[in-house]
């Protein structure tokens, strides 16, 4: 072989090493960056499923927020039942309640998240209380209406349903709403004949009482007189109180409002249903409630304002002008409020945020009676009975 072609194939094997060397040199800068490469292709994958969980977490909490401002009614229903239900509350109480309850009944309570007990009806010796249960004392009747003591129930009740103002729950036989100048006239033509009507009208049936009210209306008899319809009087009217007031409403000056007992808070249907009904005569109460509270000011009398029966005749007596007492009507409206489904409803509602009303009575009795579980610290005694 010659010295040319030793020379060419010494500088074309020295070309094929550079070309290996530089290829070598490429292929392992290609396998250095291949990792990181791959790495960040996945580190990127990564970050967008997180991006999106997070997205998909926060259009959730949105939807939901939305919902509860949009639509506040709770999916999750609450389950309230009721011990011995009174025929004044419906079983559909809750159906339009902004809340999600329903209304169960019997004796089988052990799956309710509230217990409802009727007060007066209630077992003497209490059943068993399921844990994480709310227990709610209801009555529309006074302490002394309760016969037997409530003291074993102490630590048992969480909640109260009643008439009174301090319940947990204020339930009224009735309301007055304000209305925008009713049409209702004052100087009504009914009134026209008030020099001769009959003097005093009264209904009534339970006739042995603590308010003494059947003493106080004998009393009242002897100086003007008193006609009383039903058990405990002579007078009859037939049909119930809806017909009897439509016959008699413009017949008598005055209707006796007298509740069967003299406690706080305690004022009944027997005064509202002389507004509800827009019966034409004036009426006299007698109750141990501050009636101020509750009844137009200027639209009755009461027995509490007279220091006895003589005094409070010759006061019906002189009354000449009766038009002032039906002024009421052109600012407000009586409503019958004892089944109202505001009450329960907001029962519903509590019973869904339960722990923001944490409550218990130790003592039941005593809240029910008084301090000292006797009359005069909740009821007053008669004392204008001669």
């Amino acid at each position: 072989m010659g010295t040319t072609s030793f020379a060419f194939l010494t500088w074309a094997n020295s070309q094929h090493e550079s070309q290996n060397t530089t290829c070598k040199r490429r292929s392992c800068s290609s396998n250095f960056l291949s990792p990181n490469v791959n790495r960040i292709y996945h580190a990127s994958t990564k970050t967008k499923l997180v991006l999106l969980l997070l997205f998909l977490l926060l259009l959730l909490s949105t939807l939901f927020t939305l919902n509860e401002r949009i639509c506040p009614r709770q999916n999750f229903f609450r389950r309230i039942h009721y011990i011995n239900r009174p025929g004044f509350i419906s079983p559909d109480v809750f159906k339009n309640c902004e809340y999600a309850c329903i209304m169960t009944e019997g004796w089988d309570y052990s799956s309710a998240d509230v217990v409802i007990w009727q007060g007066m009806d209630s077992p003497i010796y209490p059943p068993r209380k399921y844990i994480n249960q709310t227990w709610v004392f209801h009555s529309m009747e006074p302490p002394l209406l309760h016969v037997h003591s409530m003291k074993l129930w102490d630590g048992l009740f969480n909640w109260t349903i009643s008439y009174r103002r301090d319940s947990d729950f204020y339930s009224p036989y009735g309301i007055f709403r304000t209305v925008q100048r009713n049409s209702i006239p004052t100087e009504s033509a009914d009134l026209l004949n008030w020099k001769t009507r009959s003097d005093v009208l009264w209904f009534v049936s339970n006739c042995h009482v603590p308010s003494g009210r059947p003493e106080y209306a004998a009393e009242l008899d002897k100086y003007v007189r008193v006609d009383v319809y039903g058990k405990c009087g002579t007078k009859n009217c037939s049909g119930n109180w809806e017909s009897c007031s439509k016959e008699l409403r413009n017949k008598y000056k005055y209707y006796l409002s007298f509740e069967n007992s003299l406690c706080r808070d305690y004022i009944t249907e027997k005064s509202m249903k002389i507004y509800e009904s827009l019966f034409n005569a004036i009426p006299v109460t007698r109750t141990g409630a501050n009636v101020s509270l509750y009844l137009p000011p200027g639209s009755y009398l009461s027995t509490a304002d007279a220091s006895n029966t003589e005094s409070m005749a010759l006061y019906l007596y002189k009354l000449k002008s009766p038009t002032s007492f039906f002024r009421w009507r052109q600012f407000y409206v009586a409503e019958d409020t004892i089944d109202s489904e505001q009450t329960f409803c907001e029962l519903c509602r509590r019973s869904h945020t339960v722990n923001k009303y944490r409550r218990l009575y130790r003592s039941l009795d005593k809240w029910l009676r008084g301090n000292d579980g006797a009359v005069p610290s909740m009821c007053s005694r008669v004392n204008d009975l001669l």
